[in-house]
Parts: C-alpha cells; sequence; structure tokens
C-alpha cells in the first residue's frame, strides 16, 4: 500500500531520489526504524542502523541476507560517546553521511505521578534521556557531519526527528514526561530548519498516530481497542518523502489514511529559500494602501441560527453542504493558513460544479467550494500578518459570504507562528489585521473568533479592543487557551461578555461556541447566556444532522453520496465517516451487526467499498444537480432567497 501524501509526483516516482544514499537511522531494530531501513535498503540506499538490541538488529541483517550496504551497531542512544563512535564509522564506511533518522524512542515510565511513589523517591525519567537528549545528540552530529559532506548537493542533505501524536496533543499523568519530550522534537525541527537554511540542510518531523509497533503497551492497546492504528509501513514511507523531496520545516501527520502536511506557516515557500514571518510582537502594517473596489456591501446575518464550527480535516464541503440541508445557518470552513491559498489558481469542474483552489506543487486542491454553498459560507484564515491575510482573503473572496480571523486555535503548528490564539495576547497584531481586512475587503463581512482569557477583567479588555474595529460578528468559544475540550465550557462567563459588547457595538452579533451539541442544547445555551447563535463542532462532526430541529437522523449512506457526486478526496471522505457516532453511521441496529460494518469501513479503500459497506449503490451522476439531492437544493436555495 502506498502512502497518501500532498506531493505532485506518485511514491514510485519520489523513493528514486533515495537512491545512492547514505543513511543512519536510530532505533533500527524494531518497529517504525527496522519498516525504514527495509525500505532505505529496498529503494538502493545506504544505511547505518544502530539499536540497543543487537541481537534484533543482528536478525534484521540475516533476515536481508547480510547486504553490503547495511552497517549494524549496538549503541545506546543516551551516551554521546557511543553516537560519535557510529556516526564516524559510518563516515568511514560510506565516505560521507546525507540523511540521519533520529528514529530512537522508548514508553513513558509508569513512575510520574505515581501516587503510590514516595516523595522522596526521584521518579525515572529515561524516556526523556532517550526520547529527547538523545536526539539532541544525534542532530548536533547529524550537523556536524552534513557539514563535511561535500557531495551531497544543496538540499539533498536531510535529518527526519520521530515525533508523536503526543508532540500536538499531551497525555496526562505518565504520559508527561513523554509529551514534553515529543513536543520539544516539534521546535527542535523548527530550530534545525532555521540553522538548515544557512548550511545547506532540511528537517522535518514525523508525528505518527498510535503505530501498530512495540511501543504500545497491552494496557494501551486496550483503550485503542477498535481504532484503527497506522501501519508501520506508511510511516516508513514518510520517511522516504522526506528523504526525497525538498520539504523542510514540516510536521507531518501520519495515520492510517497517509500523510497530512501541517507544515509551519511560517514558511514561504516549500524550496529551501524561506522568509519568516515577522514577530507576532512587532506586527508589520501593510506598506501600501489596497486598492479597495467600490463593490456593494454583502451583508451575513449572524444572529438567530446555529452554525457550523471551522473543523481542520472534518469541516469538509460534504459535511458543510449536508449541514446546511439539515438546519445550520451558516458554515465555517476548516482554517487555511494565509501562506496555503496565495498562490492558489481557482478551478471550476464543470462535472461536479465544485471550485478547487489548487497549487501546481500539489495533488490535491487547498480549499474546496460549491456555488451552493456561496451565501452561507463563511472562510477562516489563519494569519499573523494583516498584508498576508488581506490577500489570502482576496484570493477567495468571490466564493465566500464572509471572512473570519481564527484567534482561537491553542495548536502549536497554529501558535508558535503568531497565529490563533497567540493573538489574543497580542491584541496590538490581532487588530491590525481586522482593520486591514475591513478596509481591504469593504464589501465583506468580517468577523473574528476568540478564546476567553484566564480573567474576565483582560477578556473585557480584548473585547474592547477588538469592538473597535469594523468586523460585523464576534464568535466566543467559552473556554482558555489552557482548557482541555472535556472540561465544562464556562456559560456563565459569557453574560457579561455579551452585555459589554451590547454595549460597545450593539450591531456586532455574538457567536457561542463550547459544549452545545445539536438543537436542544443550543435551544438552553441561548436561553442561559441570551445570546442567539450558537456555533456546533464535535456535535456535527459526530453527526451533520445535529442542527435539525426534529432531531439528527441516520446519515452515513447519503452523506457518503454527496461525497461521491463530488469527487471529494477519499482520505477525507473516510476520515469523515470514521468521525461519525454509530447512529450516524446506520442508525439503530445490534451490536453484532455494528461491529461487522464498522469493520468494513475501517478496511474500505475506496468509495465503492465504503458502499459495499453501507448496502448501498453509488450514484452514477457527478455534481449535486439530481434527484436524489433536490432536498438539499431546495431548502438551501429557498434559505439564500430569504436572506
Amino acid at each position: 500500500m502506498e502512502i497518501e501524501h500532498p506531493y505532485k509526483s506518485n511514491y514510485s516516482d519520489l523513493s528514486k531520489g533515495v537512491q545512492n544514499k547514505v543513511v543512519l537511522i536510530t532505533g533500527a531494530a524494531s518497529g517504525i526504524g527496522r519498516s525504514a531501513t527495509i525500505e532505505y535498503l529496498k529503494l538502493g540506499a545506504k544505511v547505518a542502523a544502530c539499536d540497543i538490541n543487537l541481537s534484533r538488529l543482528q536478525s534484521l541483517a540475516e533476515e536481508l541476507s547480510n547486504p553490503t550496504d547495511l552497517l549494524i551497531a549496538k549503541v545506546d542512544v543516551t551516551e554521546y560517546d557511543e553516537q560519535y563512535n557510529f556516526f564516524t564509522a559510518a563516515v568511514e564506511k560510506y565516505g560521507r553521511i546525507d540523511v540521519v533518522c533520529a528514529n530512537a524512542g522508548i514508553n513513558p515510565s509508569a513512575e510520574f505521578m505515581n501516587p503510590n511513589l514516595p516523595a522522596n523517591v526521584k521518579p525515572d525519567l529515561k524516556v526523556v534521556d532517550v526520547n529527547l537528549t538523545s536526539v539532541l545528540y544525534t542532530s548536533h552530529l547529524a550537523v556536524r557531519y552534513f557539514r563535511e559532506n561535500t557531495v551531497a548537493k544543496e538540499g539533498e542533505k536531510c535529518l527526519i526527528l520521530t515525533g508523536s501524536i503526543a508532540s500536538f496533543h499531551a497525555l496526562p499523568a505518565t504520559g508527561m514526561p513523554y509529551s514534553a519530550g515529543k513536543a520539544a522534537i516539534l521546535s527542535l525541527t523548527q530550530s534545525l530548519s532555521l540553522q538548515g537554511q544557512v548550511e545547506g540542510f532540511r528537517c522535518n518531523c514525523i508525528n505518527p498516530w498510535f503505530a501498530d509497533t512495540n511501543i504500545l503497551n497491552k494496557s494501551m492497546r486496550m483503550i485503542l481497542k477498535g481504532l484503527p492504528l497506522a501501519s508501520v509501513d506508511i510511516v516508513s514511507q514518510a520517511f522516504i518523502l522526506a528523504t526525497a523531496t525538498d520539504a523542510t520545516d514540516q510536521a507531518w501527520v501520519i495515520d492510517e489514511h497517509g500523510l497530512w502536511t501541517l507544515p509551519n506557516p511560517a514558511i514561504k515557500s516549500q524550496t529551501l529559500t524561506h522568509s519568516r514571518s515577522p514577530s507576532p510582537n512587532s506586527p508589520e502594517p501593510p506598506k501600501k494602501k489596497t486598492k479597495v473596489e467600490n463593490k456593494p456591501f454583502e451583508s451575513v446575518d449572524y444572529s438567530n441560527g446555529l452554525h457550523l464550527a471551522p473543523m481542520v480535516r472534518s469541516g469538509t464541503l460534504p459535511t458543510r453542504l449536508v449541514s446546511l440541508e439539515y438546519g445550520a445557518k451558516l458554515v465555517w470552513t476548516p482554517e487555511v493558513i494565509d501562506k496555503a491559498i496565495i498562490g492558489s489558481h481557482r478551478v471550476y469542474n464543470a462535472k461536479t460544479g465544485v471550485i478547487d483552489y489548487i497549487k501546481e506543487s500539489e495533488n490535491k486542491p487547498v480549499w474546496s467550494t460549491h456555488a451552493l454553498e456561496r451565501p452561507h459560507v463563511i472562510y477562516q484564515i489563519g494569519s499573523s500578518t494583516p498584508e498576508l491575510a488581506v490577500e489570502a482573503a482576496k484570493t477567495i473572496e468571490q466564493d465566500v459570504a464572509g471572512i473570519d480571523l481564527n484567534c482561537g486555535c491553542p495548536k502549536h503548528f497554529s501558535v508558535h507562528a503568531g497565529m490563533g490564539a497567540a493573538l489574543l495576547t497580542n491584541p496590538d497584531n490581532l487588530v491590525a489585521i481586522l482593520n486591514a481586512l475591513c478596509e481591504a475587503l469593504p464589501h465583506k463581512s468580517i468577523s473574528c473568533k476568540i478564546r476567553m482569557l484566564s480573567t474576565q477583567e483582560e477578556t473585557i479588555k480584548l473585547i474592547e479592543r477588538i469592538c473597535s474595529t469594523p468586523i460585523k460578528a464576534i464568535t466566543i468559544h467559552c473556554r482558555t487557551k489552557s482548557m482541555r475540550p472535556s472540561e465544562p465550557a464556562q456559560h456563565d462567563r459569557l453574560v457579561e461578555i455579551r452585555e459589554a459588547i451590547e454595549k460597545l457595538r450593539p450591531d456586532v452579533a455574538v457567536v457561542c461556541n463550547g459544549d452545545g451539541t445539536n438543537y436542544k442544547q443550543a435551544q438552553d445555551i441561548m436561553k442561559k447566556t441570551g445570546v442567539n447563535a450558537v456555533m456546533i463542532a464535535r456535535g456535527a462532526e459526530a453527526n451533520p444532522t445535529c442542527f435539525s430541529k426534529d432531531g439528527p437522523v441516520k446519515i452515513g449512506a447519503y452523506w457518503l453520496q454527496v461525497a461521491h457526486a463530488i469527487e471529494n478526496i477519499f482520505p477525507a471522505t473516510k476520515f469523515c465517516t470514521g468521525q461519525f457516532t454509530p447512529f450516524a453511521k446506520y442508525g439503530q441496529i445490534k451490536k453484532k451487526d455494528r461491529a461487522q460494518l464498522n469493520q468494513a469501513i475501517s478496511q474500505a479503500k475506496s468509495n465503492e467499498q465504503l458502499a459495499e459497506a453501507y448496502q448501498i449503490t453509488l450514484t452514477n451522476e457527478k455534481g449535486l444537480d439530481g434527484e436524489m439531492f433536490e432536498n438539499m437544493r431546495k431548502v438551501i436555495e429557498r434559505r439564500k432567497s430569504v436572506l
């Protein structure tokens, strides 16, 4: 099985770039490291593989018939001298090192935060030594030996660090040291990428979803039972892509579907020439005034309704359309980083009616839309620079009803570049971006989505700054940046915030986000807080018919028909289907039948196989003009005429 990835060439062609490369891999005896070693050798690379378990390395070498292009050695990566000796041996054998994979890693210790461990006993933090300190050693040596490599051309020298899904989503209790180490790997990747721009090497971070390796112990496997694990073969192919492409400063997430790109948003291009964004604390206003065309103002009514929240991966076009059909008033797109959309080309597909924004360097759209959602879709931008936010907005303005600035995303890939929740503590830059958008697009409704700050006083001060701009709506996620989704939303705080907005700007709509998962809960939130609009995220991810007054209905098969008719890319289709509740997928069925259907869906590799699981025949018609989607068209277009 070949990995799904965003590059234009297929994996087979890209992998040819690995031939004759000299690759050094740590943690190579088992799991991801073992699979990557085999893949590199198969593609013609010379490999130096080390691990603390020599017998497993020897078994691997015997299994591969002891190839001359494989050097193995027992190395304790927490010992700098042992790593140094191994690097030296690799250079003596092959003459240089082109690629270094810092892959060694272990499970968290059960001692950390263990309530039964006496306070005077120091917890075992070997996981930090292996997962972080050793990677610093490996990176230090890699850069030293890259400098001596005069054979490789610019961009061919590459450092690959193995992160984890824990790089983005922290683990509690015993998992804290593991999460801390893996999060630090992300930061280290960015630092090394900056250094690499000067010294001519690349650095990327590969972050597997829970992979099917020996690092998953029995208890973790029980917790994850029923969830698809990332294949080690797919993860190893990500190492090949990181080696063979010109990617740098990338934080790739690998799951059962393939590779998902979470680039450093501060990168200007995918090549080795980069221009990083200015410091978020020192915003640069636009150097020139943007020429403004005299267009009539397109009013958006944010009030009196339920809206679909912006959701990365889940807020796809099929979900937005089905949400509109079942009662959503407005639908937000997933957050799209400004530089991701800038430079894309608008491509209309006459067969499906879908409008794709595509970059020549990628083989899948940056963003897709359809004329049916045009009066109801709010495009959300991730940005830390007024000029880039305006350029991104002007790229897609003709296909959206309004523009929203993301000021609440707490994820690392957003915050580290001064975007998302980082704007909450940089109000000067936040206000500068909103003012720039309002000035450059006076015919569009501009809004923003924020989180509460830790104190009510700080939040009200931020609101006062935001209300000084000409925006039309504020969505308030009733959690702070540090709060987890499992913690109850602070709806009681919203009352005072709403009153402050109404006093400052009675024309600004206030939308509540947090803990509303269906129509009934949204009505309860409105009564409690006094707002008249609620945004739903997780409820819609689980079942996009949650907006209906009549309650959610079985939607899985119909959603698939929509996705198939508009040619939604399959990895996204499968992911969204996997997020639906059993009821959303199948309705009321027996547990035994549900398990069989879940297995069939998890194993599906095409729309046709998903249709077999749902026991339906896919429509032969492309686009949304057929009889099957007549109700969708009528409902959405009727709402358009009302507006």
